[in-house]
């Protein structure tokens, strides 16, 4: 169970990491063009 609720905290973290990573890249080329 404790491993369980561990994996699914870490895949959260990285789910947000990725959600917040992402519209930088995305918002960056649009202000340089």
């Amino acid at each position: 169970m404790r491993s369980v609720t561990v994996l699914v905290h870490l895949m959260k973290k990285k789910t947000i990491t990725i959600v917040m990573e992402k519209p930088k890249p995305s918002l960056e080329p649009k202000i340089e063009n």
